[in-house]
């Protein structure tokens, strides 16, 4: 034990004199401090001396006991389709003075599933001779946990969207095919009895002829309201026309309150998978949606840009008033909605801003080419 007080007196030694300053409180006592460390650090922490025999070991997954370790040969802890290979590495770093990583199967306690653990394995020298190395290993099962626990909230997620996606759909056939269709017909009797009655009314009831006229336009309103909440509920024009010419119309449309909107698109672009397109027009659709309600813009731009064989890019900016986005509300819909569909395929949204000085939207997405033979999207 000797040896492995010195190798880490001395690594202390260097690293309290960077600490212990007039400004910084001395460290505490060298053990306490590596105790401290070692027993707070999620992965495993074994020094093996160079005929790999366990100097040190912090803890250990399968069954064994850190104590019982100790003076053992490190092999005796890894399954035999490991030893071999492993044995290569460590002594490769005995040799060379390399760190090295790879993987291991350990041999665990009885009634003990083996573990697969990520290893890194690195040198301590003294006066150029690798007289020790220092192994951690990390139980691939917690990031294997992690992973699928990473999957399965995607999937949720995607799950959530695609229900509310469908709403969306049904709400609008609704209005579509109900509320829609009942207006145009009440406006179509409306002008017909105005047609029919204008000409031989009498001029006592010509004064009240305004307020039919005002009911008509009033119709004709809500008729065109109904229209624009089917196309914000389910773009047809998306299925009709494809992802360019849809994202043409919500620039159209965004022109209404920002003055100057450029749009442009990298050669290529046609059409991709259901799915993703609408996920495309969503976010250009939330992302303007912000800059008309809250920038005060008068310019902005939209863009489509294919990065490489395997993603495509969003990217929305404005000149607006800006915004503090450690400010935003977490109930703000609109920036949570573009940040939530960017994860569902596993990325994130880029959004910056400052006041004063607009805003930007960024969205990087893998390409995933168009097939048709979806019969329906399950990624919006």
């Amino acid at each position: 034990m000797y040896l492995y007080n010195f190798y880490f007196t001395r690594f202390f030694d260097v690293l309290m004199s960077h600490f212990e300053t007039d400004t910084c409180s001395p460290l505490p006592p060298l053990e306490l401090l590596w105790k401290s460390l070692t027993d707070s650090i999620e992965c495993s922490i074994v020094v093996i001396d160079r005929s790999y025999r366990i100097q040190f070991v912090n803890r250990f997954e399968g069954g064994w006991v850190a104590a019982d370790m100790l003076g053992r040969n490190v092999f005796d802890f890894v399954q035999p389709s490991s030893a071999e290979y492993s044995q290569t590495m460590i002594e490769s770093v005995f040799q060379t003075g390399q760190a090295c990583a790879f993987d291991i199967e350990s041999f665990d306690a009885p009634n003990h599933p083996t573990t697969v653990y990520s290893v890194r394995a690195v040198p301590i020298q003294i006066s150029g001779a690798v007289v020790s190395v220092v192994v951690t290993l990390i139980d691939t099962r917690l990031a294997q946990a992690a992973e699928s626990l990473q999957r399965e909230s995607q999937q949720n997620l995607q799950k959530l969207l695609t229900l509310h996606e469908r709403e969306r759909q049904l709400i609008s056939y609704e209005i579509h095919d109900g509320l829609a269709q009942y207006l145009a017909g009440a406006a179509m009797q409306l002008e017909a009895f105005d047609h029919a009655c204008r000409p031989h009314s009498k001029s006592i009831l010509k004064d009240s002829f305004h307020f039919l006229e005002e009911g008509l336009r009033l119709v004709g309103a809500s008729v065109d309201e109904s229209r624009r909440l089917v196309s914000g509920m389910r773009p047809l024009s998306l299925d009709e026309l494809g992802i360019i010419s849809a994202v043409e119309i919500l620039v159209d449309e965004a022109r209404i309150d920002i003055p100057h909107v450029e749009y442009s698109w990298s050669e290529g672009i046609l059409r991709f998978c259901p799915g993703l397109e609408t996920t495309v027009f969503r976010i250009v659709q939330e992302s303007l949606t912000n800059i008309r309600k809250h920038s005060d813009a008068h310019r902005a731009s939209v863009r489509l840009e294919r990065r490489g064989d395997s993603d495509l890019a969003i990217i929305v900016t404005d000149d607006g008033i800006g915004f503090d986005l450690t400010a935003v509300a977490a109930n703000h819909f609109g920036i949570e909605g573009i940040c939530q569909r960017a994860k569902i395929y596993g990325r994130e949204a880029i959004i910056t801003s400052s006041i004063g000085k607009g805003s930007r939207v960024e969205v990087v997405l893998p390409f995933i080419p168009d097939t048709r033979s979806e019969q329906q999207s399950q990624i919006i």
